[in-house]
């Protein structure tokens, strides 16, 4: 397993990797509809495209299961983790909160017809669908805040990435907030 130490020098000689090239892959990887399971020619290319545009006096070609390759990988894996367990706390703060009702009543209730993404869980409007307090406060915890300071990658469509590219974290906030109610 490799280690930022292992990046070249020049990479490590400044804060771009971890302010900038990171969270541009995060931004991007956020967008994918299957975010677990990107294919390892799809990163590659597009680790390769951010890379040249945070490093653009490197001449690097990024491998795959090389030293950037796979911190990316390991960085984008740990980030995904993040969002179980950010779930965990959100949920646990809310049910340990609600004194009103057993905590398996009200889970039931969330869980039922997908209670949990509507911003009015009582008339779940489809117009407030993904605007839950659950929703929002995973989206902005564990992605928004990670990927704020990207790089502007014009052929990563980053700008659009920001608005409105956020299937898959959506899904990924939903199914987390689902697994831990």
């Amino acid at each position: 397993q490799y280690r930022n130490t292992d990046l070249p020098e020049q990479v490590q000689a400044d804060h771009r990797w971890a302010k900038k090239f990171l969270l541009t892959m995060t931004l991007w990887a956020g967008s994918q509809e299957s975010l677990w399971s990107i294919p390892d020619a799809t990163l590659l290319t597009h680790i390769q495209i951010a890379f040249k545009a945070v490093y653009p006096e490197m001449n690097l070609t990024i491998v795959l299961n090389g030293v950037i390759f796979s911190l990316t990988v390991q960085r984008l894996s740990e980030w995904r983790s993040n969002f179980g367990s950010t779930a965990i706390a959100i949920i646990i703060d809310f049910l340990t909160s609600n004194q009103e009702c057993d905590s398996q009543v009200l889970t039931g209730l969330l869980l039922k017809n997908f209670t949990f993404i509507f911003e009015d869980m009582d008339k779940c409007d489809p117009a407030g669908a993904f605007c839950s307090a659950f929703m929002l406060q995973l989206l902005g915890k564990a992605h928004l805040s990670v990927i704020n300071g990207h790089a502007n990658i014009p052929s990563l469509k980053t700008k659009d990435l920001t608005t409105r590219g956020m299937a898959g974290v959506i899904t990924l906030c939903a199914t987390a907030v689902s697994l831990f109610s």
